[in-house]
């Protein structure tokens, strides 16, 4: 399981990728991790599981305060129903509190795998919040949906060699 970095003249593009379970997710993280893969983005397997995990968490456990004006204009600018269909799409730059959330260049394959691990069992039984602050009601499948979308946008940004 490591990170194999290549000069290429074409750089990687995003792979597409869509789960329809969350069993899906861990069965596709720990394929990458069983062996060498190239990364199209700026983060490892291992950054992008802890980034996952942690947002997962937070359904959970509670999920940063964002002011009222800035709740407005995001589900102005947002479509719940379109990213818990369609996705995210690449190169969202992250600033503010936000940018606190982002995993840290020590995270290895191993760490941020068994995160994601861990944080998959805790979604599967615990409760999660009525909503999102940014995206509005959520219901556990609309959670599910989220979290399934966030994990192909991430994942796909990993190729396997």
């Amino acid at each position: 399981m490591s990170e194999t970095q290549t000069h290429r003249d074409i750089p990687l593009k995003r792979r597409t990728l869509y789960f329809q379970n969350i069993d899906q997710i861990l069965e596709e993280a720990d394929r990458l991790a069983s062996g060498d893969y190239q990364k199209c983005a700026d983060w490892s397997l291992g950054q992008n599981c802890h980034h996952l995990a942690t947002w997962m968490v937070m359904c959970m456990d509670g999920l940063p305060h964002f002011p009222m004006i800035l709740r407005i204009l995001i589900r102005a600018v947002f479509n719940k129903d379109k990213i818990l269909q369609k996705g995210f799409k690449p190169g969202m730059n992250v600033r503010g509190k936000l940018k606190k959330l982002e995993p840290t260049s020590d995270i290895t394959d191993e760490t941020g795998l068994e995160a994601l691990h861990k944080a998959v069992e805790r979604f599967r039984h615990e409760p999660k919040l009525p909503a999102h602050p940014l995206l509005g009601k959520m219901s556990d499948d609309d959670w599910l949906q989220l979290h399934l979308r966030h994990a192909e946008h991430h994942l796909g940004m990993i190729h396997p060699m």
